[in-house]
């Protein structure tokens, strides 16, 4: 695991620029579950950023008017806003990203802008390749800060090339080399602890009560992730068997909400939710390709598999017209420790 953790370094670049970041209305969301802005914020497995662009504007999020909180009916169930594949509605954004390899309109993430031509932030894809609200703020020790603060951030992070990209987007925030286990927290810990499209990486005997020990009492557990389906269930069915002509192993996806039933099986928590938003993204054959190249099936694979894989799956998506539109869905776990 630690390995596999530390092998997305290989593909750094292509991982910042095609892997999709997330809907503002997940930060929105957080920071209404924590109370308000958080003084102090660590990302645990923080990758290149694609979610510290969202997590380090916490605090200036908390002075614009906030996004609706989606109803929440029960373990990884989420109310109004989540309809069908492709809907957008309430919490729910459409692409935003841009560029040659992403089709249809959508604001470009500052952080993320390129000047290399060709080059663009994009999202990504479904069962082959996959790695996988309101608060009553009770115990927050940092809920008097108002106004727009800036967040303090540190981010975890153990592969150095996925740190060295992640510093060279944020140059305001502190980036430490080094897995969660050999961090040390500040002394009376963080109010805030986010860990995004990461938690399958940390150790399940010991994560929870690692970010249990990490939190102030009264502090919030954020953990996140995406799931990569396809809009048209043809599309999927197609790109499937492509998958499986060339590499058969199956790879069998965690169910969507797993690590609320982990977190809420640790019995460290209180006050566990579950909040989900989906969004077609639509990606051109060459976008889907260096997208499927950052996943850790592929990664796992030898060079010669790999250039076949992508070719198999290059011919799916140029027999859809040379277009596919993923289903992104993002599940959102909210936890806090006790006071």
């Amino acid at each position: 695991m630690a390995i596999m953790a530390e092998l997305f370094g290989e593909v750094a670049a292509d991982y910042d620029e095609i892997r999709p970041g997330y809907p503002a209305a997940l930060a929105a969301t957080i920071l209404a579950y924590h109370g308000g802005p958080s003084s102090r914020l660590v990302e645990v497995g923080a990758g290149t950023g694609l979610a510290t662009a969202l997590l380090r504007d916490l605090a200036a999020a908390a002075a614009e008017p906030a996004h609706p909180v989606p109803d929440i009916v029960g373990p990884g169930v989420v109310g109004p806003g989540v309809v069908g594949p492709g809907v957008v509605g309430p919490g729910v954004v459409g692409p935003d990203i841009v560029g040659p390899d992403i089709v249809g309109p959508g604001p470009a993430d500052p952080s993320r802008s390129r000047s290399r031509s060709g080059s663009g932030p994009g999202p990504g894809p479904g069962p082959g390749p996959g790695p996988g609200s309101g608060s009553d703020g009770a115990g927050r020790a940092d809920r008097e800060r108002v106004g727009p603060v800036r967040t303090r951030v540190t981010c975890v992070e153990p592969d150095a090339r996925m740190a060295a990209v992640l510093a060279a987007r944020f140059p305001d925030i502190e980036v430490v080399v080094a897995r969660f286990a050999q961090w040390s927290p500040p002394p009376g810990g963080v109010p805030l602890l986010a860990c995004a499209l990461a938690w399958h990486w940390l150790d399940p005997a010991t994560r929870n009560r690692q970010a249990h020990d990490a939190l102030t009492p009264g502090g919030t557990l954020a953990v996140f992730a995406h799931r990569y389906d396809y809009v048209d269930p043809a599309h999927s069915a197609a790109i499937r068997a492509a998958f499986e002509s060339v590499d058969p192993v199956p790879h069998h996806d965690r169910p969507e909400d797993w690590f609320h039933a982990d977190i809420t099986a640790s019995g460290l928590f209180t006050d566990v939710r579950s909040v989900a938003f989906r969004r077609p993204v639509p990606l051109t054959t060459a976008g889907y390709q260096r997208l499927v190249d950052t996943f850790s099936p592929q990664l796992r694979r030898p060079p010669e598999l790999r250039d076949r894989v992508r070719a198999a799956i290059g011919v799916a998506v140029d027999g859809f017209g040379g277009t596919v539109t993923l289903d992104l869905r993002t599940t959102l776990v909210l936890a806090r420790r006790p006071a």
